[in-house]
């Protein structure tokens, strides 16, 4: 690609990128901190795992690895590595651009921002329970989204895991990734000899010109006389600056025993069900009876993580008749096992057959972790350049809403990575509420027929809204209820707990999660429901866990310690955690007016201050 200067962009374009990145033009009276020497187009293979909405919605898709490392790996040698690299690496010291009409690479002269990277110590953790501890971490890693314009788009996580054993997660922009071979940082940090391979990136473009007839024949025929575009339900616009957000939900455990009952242990039956629940659920709320979506599975069913790309598989939910719910579901079966084979054309593939501008598809059921069977990375050899155990890819570009679907041993997992502007994580509730009501309703239902389910459905669902209305709470009561149970708060007058609830949040996060610590910095951080696990960082860089918390306690209790060298991070344990936030701002002017909270809180400390010394006796 050639390499362009910004005296060789078009005006609108130079006004982008200066816009910021500042003025790129050498002169003695003005300079850029964020130079850059050079831009270029991006290439068709860079161009697959990008969006290109408007200026102020690039959005890239993004891929997680994670790999297994035999050798002695030192914080500072990895950071230097890192440092080292980026000079030498334009990779390191790129970004995106969207420019306008189209995207541009653009690559620093120096990287004023490092990628992120967290060290912990894992090494008490073994077997099964490391296997699900790398798990949460790296699906939590994975709902924290990049800007693919400005600043570092990867980051690393290294776990000590054993005797010269370490895991390091590696997650950024598909893009960029599929330029940089992340073992140079292994081999840099160990003195190892770089050996080139050959690039594992694979994702989900297809050019018509390369398609079989019959593919494209097959497609044309199941998309021919599509319905509407579906409405997504429980969408609620507003003003926020756009990015994709994500939210945990787990199904509960006897429906999901119901539903395993049901499949009989098929994998795609149970596929099936959970995709034709969400059929339903969008004809339910369209009030109609052909319903058109589409599914993500691996390319190769059953195949390990490393070589698993992606298909897309449309989706025709058309009730014909008065069939039984068991019926409609064996149908979808039978659609997907027909269907799947033919599953070679991306996004722009079927555009281009259903002949929309606009995308058809605005939402995805993601069900490539469900059926790939993956590497215990327990089981699997260290190596000294790294050996992959497990990549994911994490793909919501131009859509609205996108459901995951994970299954574990218990439990049915649903990730749902959707747009703030449309949705907020109160809606997304209602909306994955309103999907458990249908599945339970078509279990209660499985050998009735469609009007029957249909009518029950409809009784079922108005009954659970009214039963919301009247639990509703009032959301300052419950932040004054739980104000009223936090220790710190307990002999202090009525009217000091009221001060804080002008200036108090309810933050939800999920397993595997953790805080930001900006925010541990800036707010007093009280758990209220679940259980988080705190680690402190020691001298040598690593992370070590602390302690557990569990419900009504204080978090940072050294959040007023201005030159404090202890770096405490706090993470999510339970499936879910709800976290009280109160202003540190807001404690300052409340302790210079009230004596007794001030009190109140000197006990609180020595009480923490004497329950640490018991156990540096007892260790």
């Amino acid at each position: 690609m050639k390499k362009m200067q910004v005296t060789d962009l078009a005006p609108e374009e130079r006004q982008v990128i200066e816009h910021f990145y500042g003025n790129q033009v050498h002169s003695l009276r003005s300079f850029s901190p964020k130079q850059l020497i050079y831009m270029r187009d991006i290439t068709d293979d860079e161009r697959e795992f990008f969006s290109q909405q408007d200026s102020n919605k690039l959005t890239g898709s993004l891929l997680q690895m994670l790999y297994k490392i035999k050798g002695k790996l030192v914080p500072l040698r990895f950071n230097r590595a890192l440092n080292v690299l980026s000079q030498h690496d334009e990779a390191l010291r790129m970004n995106f651009c969207d420019v306008g009409k189209r995207i541009l690479a653009v690559v620093f002269q120096e990287r004023m921002e490092m990628p992120e990277i967290v060290y912990r110590n894992l090494e008490k953790i073994k077997g099964a329970q490391l296997d699900d501890t790398l798990k949460s971490l790296m699906e939590a890693d994975m709902r924290r989204d990049f800007d693919p314009k400005s600043g570092p788009i990867m980051r690393f996580s290294v776990y000590h895991t054993g005797e010269d054993e370490y895991a390091v997660v590696v997650t950024g922009i598909q893009a960029m990734l599929y330029n940089f071979d992340v073992r140079k940082i292994f081999c840099e940090v160990l003195d190892l000899p770089y050996v080139p391979k050959p690039n594992a990136v694979s994702g989900l473009r297809s050019r018509m010109s390369d398609m079989a007839q019959p593919v494209t024949a097959y497609w044309k025929k199941i998309l021919i006389d599509l319905p509407p575009q579906m409405q997504l339900p429980y969408m609620e616009k507003s003003v926020h600056v756009h990015r994709q957000e994500a939210y945990l939900a787990y199904v509960p455990h006897n429906i999901f025993a119901q539903l395993r009952e049901k499949a009989k242990s098929n994998k795609i039956m149970l596929m099936s069900i959970l995709q034709t629940a969400w059929g339903l659920l969008l004809e339910q709320v369209n009030h109609c009876n052909d319903a058109a979506y589409c599914l993500v599975v691996p390319r190769y069913m059953g195949k390990d993580s490393e070589n698993s790309a992606q298909s897309i598989v449309p989706m025709r939910l058309a009730i014909k008749g008065n069939p039984m719910i068991q019926t409609i579901v064996t149908k979808a079966f039978q659609q997907f096992v027909i269907s799947q084979p033919y599953a070679s054309l991306g996004r722009e593939g079927f555009a281009q057959i259903i002949g929309q501008q606009d995308n058809f598809f605005d939402h995805f059921l993601n069900f490539h972790d469900f059926f790939l069977e993956g590497a215990s990375y327990s089981a699997v050899p260290a190596e000294p350049m790294g050996r992959l155990v497990v990549q994911n890819s994490w793909d919501t570009r131009d859509i609205k809403l996108g459901i995951g679907f994970r299954h574990e041993e218990n439990q049915l997992v649903m990730t749902f990575s959707y747009d703030n502007t449309l949705y907020s994580p109160t809606s997304i509730e209602k909306l994955f509420n309103h999907y458990v009501l249908i599945l339970q309703q078509m279990l209660a239902d499985w050998s009735d027929n469609y009007s029957i389910f249909m009518e029950r459905l409809e009784k079922h669902t108005a009954s659970t809204e009214q039963a919301k209305k009247e639990k509703k709470k009032d959301t300052r009561g419950e932040l004054q209820n739980y104000l009223f149970k936090l220790d710190l708060l307990q002999e202090c007058e009525n009217g000091v707990v009221q001060l804080f609830v002008e200036n108090s949040q309810m933050n939800v996060y999920f397993e595997g999660d953790s805080l930001p610590e900006d925010l541990l910095k800036s707010h007093l951080i009280f758990l209220v429901e679940g259980k988080a696990a705190r680690s402190m960082e020691n001298s040598d860089g690593w992370y070590n866990a602390l302690d557990i918390q569990k419900e009504n306690c204080w978090l940072n209790e050294l959040v007023f310690l201005e030159d404090n060298k202890a770096r405490v991070s706090v993470e999510v344990l339970t499936e879910q955690a709800k976290f009280l936030l109160i202003s540190k701002a807001s404690v300052q002017a409340v302790l210079k007016r009230h004596p007794s909270f001030a009190l109140n809180m000197l006990k609180y400390t020595s009480r923490q201050l004497a329950k640490y010394q018991r156990l540096w006796v007892q260790s």
